[in-house]
Order: C-alpha cells, then sequence, then structure tokens
C-alpha cells in the first residue's frame, strides 16, 4: 500500500527532472501548432452540439448530483437528487432507460458503469454500493456496506479502473480512496493536507487512458496528476507560476485527445491542458452564472458537461 508523506518539497525535488522533460515536452506541442498554422486552435475552437435540460421529453434534470461514462462510450448516467432517479441515455441525448421508476429511491448520488449493462450507485450520506441491471431495473442489490472501511466514509465519486478496482473520493475527508474488485482492501491513495501532492477540497477525480489520476481541488492546486499509485507527478499550468493557485477548479476530465479539461469556477472559463499539464487555451462557460458539477470526455469527439442547474451540454472538439 502506497501512502502520501508530508515530505512534499522532497517530492519535488525528486521531480525536478520529470518537470524540465514535461516542459520542453509541452513547448513541442505548442510550436507545433503554432507553425502547422493551428496556434491556439488546439484546443480553443469549440462549439456546441447538444444541449438538454428534459430527457425522452420527460425526465427534467432538476438537481443531478453525478455523471458516468460507460465502458463502451456509448451511454451517459445521470443521478438526480431531486427527482430521486437515474437516468441512462445515448451520447445524441436519447433516454435508454431509468433506475427509480419501478422502485423508489432516496436521492441517488455518485454512480458509475460496473459494465455497459450494469450500474453501481450510492444514495446521499450513506457509505453503501448498490447495484443495477439494465435489463432487471426494478430489483436493486447491495454491492458492499463501506461504513467500516473508514471512519465516517463520504462517497463523492466512484471511478472503476481498467483493472476492475474502484477509486472513492471522499471531498470531506479530502482523500482518494481504492478498494480491489471485491471491494476489500481498502488503502489511501491520495491524502489529505496543503500543497503539491495532497488534497484539500478536492471535487472531481478523472483518469487518463494510461491510469494516471486527475484530481480537481477548489481550495489547492487546482489540478493536480499522479500516476496510479499515488505518487504527485505534475500540477497543470505549472510552467505559468502565477497561475498555478488563485481558481477553483470544480471538475476535470480528459477529452478523446488526451487533453486535459478543467472547469474554472473562479473566471467562468474552462481551461485546457496537454499531457504535460502546459496549458493550451481557455474557453468560457457558456453561462457564466451557472457552474459545472461533472465532466466527461466521449468516444465522438465530445465533451459532455452536467451544469448544476440540470442542463447537460455536449462540446464539439476541434
Amino acid at each position: 500500500m502506497y501512502h502520501l508523506s508530508h515530505g512534499v518539497s522532497i517530492r519535488a525535488r525528486e521531480n525536478t527532472a520529470y518537470k524540465i522533460a514535461t516542459y520542453f515536452s509541452g513547448l513541442l506541442v505548442l510550436l507545433a501548432g503554432m507553425f502547422s498554422g493551428g496556434g491556439a486552435s488546439i484546443a480553443s475552437a469549440q462549439t456546441i452540439t447538444g444541449d438538454y435540460s428534459v430527457i425522452g421529453g420527460r425526465y427534467k434534470l432538476d438537481r443531478p448530483s453525478a455523471m458516468a461514462v460507460s465502458p463502451n462510450g456509448e451511454k451517459i448516467a445521470i443521478s438526480d437528487l431531486a427527482t430521486n432517479r437515474i437516468i441512462i441515455i445515448d451520447l445524441e441525448g436519447r433516454l435508454l432507460w431509468t433506475v427509480g421508476e419501478q422502485i423508489r429511491l432516496e436521492q441517488p448520488a455518485a454512480v458509475c458503469f460496473e459494465s455497459d449493462t450494469r450500474l453501481l450507485f450510492t444514495q446521499a450520506n450513506h457509505p453503501i454500493v448498490y447495484g443495477v441491471d439494465e435489463y432487471n431495473a426494478a430489483v436493486i442489490d447491495t454491492v458492499k456496506n463501506l461504513s467500516g472501511a473508514f471512519d465516517n466514509l463520504t462517497i463523492d465519486q466512484i471511478i472503476r479502473e481498467p483493472a476492475g478496482t474502484y477509486l472513492i473520493l471522499d471531498q470531506s475527508a479530502a482523500r482518494l480512496y481504492r478498494f480491489d474488485s471485491e471491494w476489500e482492501g481498502p488503502e489511501i491513495v491520495v491524502r489529505d493536507g496543503s500543497g503539491k501532492g495532497l488534497l484539500l477540497a478536492p471535487s472531481y477525480i478523472a483518469t487518463t487512458t494510461s491510469g494516471e489520476l486527475v484530481i480537481a481541488d477548489s481550495k489547492n492546486f487546482p489540478v493536480q496528476v499522479f500516476a496510479s499509485d499515488g505518487k504527485f507527478l505534475y500540477q497543470c499550468g505549472w510552467n505559468q507560476p502565477s497561475q498555478q493557485r488563485g481558481w477553483e477548479a470544480v471538475c476535470a476530465a480528459v477529452d478523446s485527445r488526451g487533453f486535459i479539461w478543467a472547469a474554472d469556477k473562479t473566471n467562468s472559463q474552462y481551461r485546457i491542458f496537454d499531457q504535460t499539464g502546459t496549458e493550451l487555451s481557455k474557453v468560457p462557460f457558456d453561462n457564466s452564472a451557472v457552474s459545472p458539477i461533472a465532466m466527461v470526455g466521449t468516444i465522438d469527439n465530445r465533451m459532455a458537461v452536467l451544469e448544476e442547474t440540470g442542463r447537460l451540454i455536449f462540446y464539439t472538439l476541434q
């Protein structure tokens, strides 16, 4: 089991060579875009190609709490605290199936696909993981009660990793946990604290195709990237010292190109970084009065953004 210590200054020195290498890698990415005539268009020319607040003509997104994408990338699940439902749609916003229609849910919160046809979810303020199958949505089974795993565990987000293990983000404890495929062997992957390599007020987690962990934070360094074992790698925007802190990242995602998106609530914009943490561009929120609560990259070269007001937006990447 790997634990991050509070010796951040030592780890930072150990990563000096890594930062130098990624700096020049990021510089080459930017120069390539400029000399190809792309410039800032590497990631800045985004257009909205989908905008939904009512699904299937009847399911209004009232108080959405979480969003997840299926392993095959063709389905999106959204849980709603107010309507007590989980809706599953395709990438065109068409309703596929629902949970909570035939059996009552109590404030579904975190949601995750265990497979393309099976969901895992939690209910607000309860550290219990439930499961439900697409073809038998009236039957809900208890997968695991995690109340004994850690004191006062809060499950704010669940991610199933390719190896079958599970990541749980606990915003209250400011920690990231991992469980094995049977929901046993709990370990702390990233600990709470202030500074690089630690979490102060984590808001969201995303993973890259290579298994790296991207964690958004509203009080600490806004976006940090860790190896799968929790080792700190870099913070996004590290090449611009004045931009490293001072803004709140409320969620983050990785798009189909491997770029990292971070929702900057402070400045009402998305910041887009390459795989080295170098900032490529900024894209204004469609509505500066609201805030994204969840983001997922889709296989059709789009970014799905769920807003707190109950609006689901798809940005096409260009």
